[in-house]
C-alpha cells in the first residue's frame, strides 16, 4: 500500500515512503520536540487496514527513538480534519525482537489518512507500514 508521507515538522530529516517501509532500524523520521508533532500517510484514495507495523531504532544525529513511539497513537481520518484512534503503541524495543511491531486492528478499517502522533512530546518512528 503506497502513501505519500508528511509530517508536522522536521527534526533530523523528513520521512520518505522507501525511509518508512524498508524494516530499517537506523532510517525513518521524527518531529521537533516539545509539542504534538505527527507523521501522516495519505492514500491517494480510502484503503482497508487490517494492520499497522510501526518501529523503533538509532536515527542518525537523534539516537533511540522507542520511548516516543511506545506513548503514540495510530490514527485514522476520512476527511483529514477528523481523527479516530485505532492503536495506542506500546511494546515497542530499539532493537531485538520487538523493534517491529505490527498491531492487528480489532477490524479492519478503510480510511484514506493514517497518522502516527503523540501528545505529549515528539513522534517518531523508523517504520510505518500498512496492511
Amino acid at each position: 500500500m503506497v502513501y505519500t508521507p508528511s509530517q508536522s515538522d522536521d527534526y533530523g530529516g523528513v520521512g520518505t515512503y522507501a525511509t518508512l517501509t524498508d524494516g530499517n532500524g537506523t532510517t525513518g523520521t521524527i518531529t521537533y520536540p516539545g509539542h504534538s508533532g505527527w507523521i501522516q500517510a495519505t492514500f491517494p484514495s480510502a484503503v482497508v487496514v487490517s494492520s499497522v507495523r510501526v518501529g523503533g531504532g538509532n536515527l542518525p544525529n537523534i539516537g533511540t527513538i522507542a520511548e516516543v513511539t511506545n506513548v503514540s497513537k495510530i490514527q485514522y481520518s476520512t476527511d483529514n480534519a477528523t481523527w479516530t484512534t485505532a492503536i495506542d503503541v506500546s511494546g515497542v524495543a530499539d532493537s531485538g525482537v520487538n523493534q517491529f511491531v505490527t498491531f492487528a486492528l480489532t477490524s479492519p478499517i478503510t480510511a484514506r489518512y493514517w497518522r502516527i502522533i503523540n501528545f505529549s512530546y515528539h513522534t517518531g518512528t523508523t517504520e510505518l507500514k500498512f496492511q
